[in-house]
């Protein structure tokens, strides 16, 4: 018998293979000068940076993007309570070499900051130095052939059911969300903001005929300085919810698809209106992300032998991917802190920022555990 009767059927399967998983820090550096009609500086509360990434794009075999870092200082003057908040945004490009091509890329950039540094060098004057580390992974679609039967030869196959994306779509878009908020009758007017935070909480998306709709609420928070009744100087905190829809355009995508959406917020500035009507300007930016899949499934060859010839299966691992798991759980963690200077008589706010988070997958147990070093 010749071994040339062998006939071998092929499948093109796609798969996701890892272009770019690498980091890179940006220094942040800044003289900062008061304004004149900002009071002196006597103790400085905080002093913040942070970064978020406003765009990217592939070209030439290069990752490029722009980032905008925002440093904001909290501090109080000589015998006056009430707190002063200055900031400045800095805005950075940067870019990675990729390694080789695919299609459809997908991005993922994560910044963080890594430390700052605040110096006062004298009353009108603070030298803040730090550091930001942002970690970029980009991931693209590739075909390989699969042997998925074969004939001739007295060949006997050994095969396995598996799960693969016969197609894969990807697209992302920036959102900007302009409303307006009232300012709760109970509360004191706005004097100056100190702080702004964004949650975003997704609830459905759905796809049709070349697009996907997704829908989600934007929790808001606000902590600003106020003077009350009394003429005492304070902090007041306040939390909004903004919901949104938005539709993204993605050619050949229908409802057999499965997406997995990410939105992530780029920006939230908040802006009293100057007529003491207490509303205020909200302007939120959202970078959406998304990936969506359509599945199928077929038997490819796992082993074979002949019962004609002496043969060798020569087997190559290939890592296809299947439909996500979404996961979701919450955890308490609980702190005490300590205040050497004086008792404490009022907190105005407290929040809390995750960095360098960590996982790890038990594939005995089944188990997908984080860790926070």
């Amino acid at each position: 018998m010749n071994t040339m009767d062998l006939k071998l059927n092929r499948e093109m399967l796609s798969m996701t293979r890892t272009i770019l998983d690498a980091s890179c820090e940006q220094a942040v550096e800044k003289d900062f000068l008061l304004p004149d009609y900002y009071p002196d500086i006597f103790r400085v509360l905080k002093c913040v940076i942070m970064p978020t990434v406003q765009s990217h794009s592939i070209n030439g075999g290069k990752l490029s993007f722009d980032m905008a870092v925002l440093i904001r200082v909290l501090y109080i003057s000589q015998n006056d309570k009430r707190i002063n908040c200055i900031e400045q945004k800095m805005n950075y490009t940067k870019s990675f070499d990729l390694q080789g091509d695919c299609g459809d890329p997908m991005i993922w950039l994560t910044p963080k900051c890594d430390y700052v540094n605040c110096r006062v060098v004298n009353q009108r004057r603070l030298d803040i130095r730090g550091a930001v580390t942002i970690h970029a992974n980009v991931t693209g679609e590739v075909t390989v052939p699969i042997v998925t039967d074969a004939f001739g030869c007295g060949i006997q196959l050994k095969k396995a059911a598996v799960t693969y994306p016969a197609k894969r779509l990807t697209a992302a878009k920036r959102i900007t969300l302009i409303e307006e908020l009232q300012l709760s009758a109970a509360k004191a007017p706005v004097g100056t903001i100190l702080r702004t935070d964004c949650r975003i909480i997704p609830q459905e998306h759905k796809m049709i005929a070349g697009k996907l709709v997704t829908k989600g609420d934007a929790e808001i928070m606000m902590l600003y300085s106020c003077v009350t009744t009394d003429g005492e100087e304070t902090a007041e905190t306040m939390r909004f919810t903004l919901p949104f829809s938005q539709i993204i355009d993605i050619d050949g995508i229908d409802d057999t698809f499965t997406a997995d959406v990410r939105i992530t917020p780029a920006g939230c500035d908040i802006i009293p209106k100057s007529d003491d009507s207490g509303t205020l300007e909200c302007e939120l930016v959202l970078l959406v992300n998304c990936v969506a899949k359509k599945l199928s499934t077929c038997e490819i060859v796992t082993d074979a032998y002949s019962t004609c010839f002496e043969c060798e299966a020569e087997r190559c691992e290939s890592k296809l991917d299947s439909e996500s798991i979404k996961l979701s759980d919450s955890h308490s963690v609980t702190a005490k802190l300590s205040c050497q200077d004086g008792e404490i008589r009022c907190v105005h706010d407290s929040w809390a920022t995750l960095s360098n988070v960590t996982s790890r997958l038990d594939e005995e147990k089944k188990a997908l555990s984080f860790q926070e070093a």
